[in-house]
């Protein structure tokens, strides 16, 4: 910060633009991708611009992407279900407050089905997930730079 002392008055997590990166380094992991789920929830707003990016970033790496959309606790056995019968390469899970009060069962269902899965924080990792790449945020703000973990 130029000034020290001044005040912080705004704070922007630009999770979606990341979108390209997560793909990026899964299939770098994984080279041969090519078909994946995405699980989200499509009753937030900001979800929606967040699923177009994960597409349109996609379409570069020549991955299909087929969206499974929960809006609430009761649509994800519905939405395991669905992935499970369409056999997908792997799971990437766009992130929000649904999705991380509910990451173990989520984690659980990609580690049962050995779907090789992308997250976006450091807690799906070390809670079973394979592996994440986001934003670090220390003490809500500090070092805000993308981070990723292999297992």
């Amino acid at each position: 910060m130029v000034r020290p002392g001044g005040n912080l008055t705004g704070l922007a997590i630009l999770d979606a633009e990341l979108s390209a990166k997560r793909l990026e380094v899964l299939k770098e992991v994984i080279p041969r991708l090519s078909n994946g789920a995405v699980l989200w929830n499509a009753a937030n707003p900001a979800n929606a611009v967040a699923w177009k990016e994960t597409d349109n970033a996609a379409r570069v790496l020549a991955v299909t992407l087929q969206s499974y959309e929960v809006r609430n606790v009761n649509d994800f056995e519905g939405a395991f279900v669905r992935i499970a019968q369409q056999s997908p390469d792997f799971l990437y899970v766009l992130q929000d407050a649904l999705m991380l009060g509910h990451r173990r069962q989520i984690i659980d269902f990609a580690n049962q089905n050995r779907l090789p899965s992308m997250f976006v924080g450091k807690e799906w990792v070390e809670e079973g997930g394979l592996m994440c790449y986001g934003v670090r945020c220390v003490n809500g703000i500090d070092a805000l730079h993308p981070t990723w973990i292999r297992f």
